[in-house]
């Protein structure tokens, strides 16, 4: 009977651990998007391409966006699987705020992006591998 009764516990133990129900893994907090990524922004005003050049320590997120507006610094935040952040940009004379939010998979985040003007769109971004 003992035995049955340790193999079932061991069971449901296994089973919990595998369903997420120990933490861990499942909410994200193995999540570092720490590297160097291809950004594609798609919006109704048109589409473009950066790198971005991440680095994670903890939740916090900082780095540079390099595009065709500019190279400027990145900061934002990582929790779970969930990443957010923004870069203020200039074009011509204006400067403006992007923020950009979404979700992390492996080496892909997509999400949103808001340009700040009332205008918003897509994004996609994959890590390259690393040297």
């Amino acid at each position: 009977m003992r035995v049955i009764s340790r193999l079932g516990c061991l069971v449901g133990f296994v089973s919990a651990l595998a369903c997420g129900l120990g933490g861990g893994a499942r909410a994200g907090q193995d999540t570092d998007v720490t590297g160097t990524w291809d950004l594609s922004v798609a919006s109704d005003s048109g589409s473009g391409d950066a790198v971005l050049v991440l680095k994670q320590q903890g939740k916090d997120l900082t780095g540079t966006y390099k595009g065709r507006m500019g190279e400027a610094p990145v900061s934002g935040s990582v929790n779970g699987n969930r990443v957010s952040f923004a870069v203020r940009l200039r074009f011509r004379d204006l400067s403006f705020n992007v923020s950009y939010s979404g979700t992390v998979q492996g080496d892909r985040m997509e999400g949103t992006v808001d340009f700040g003007d009332g205008r918003s769109g897509t994004w996609k971004a994959v890590r390259r591998p690393a040297s």
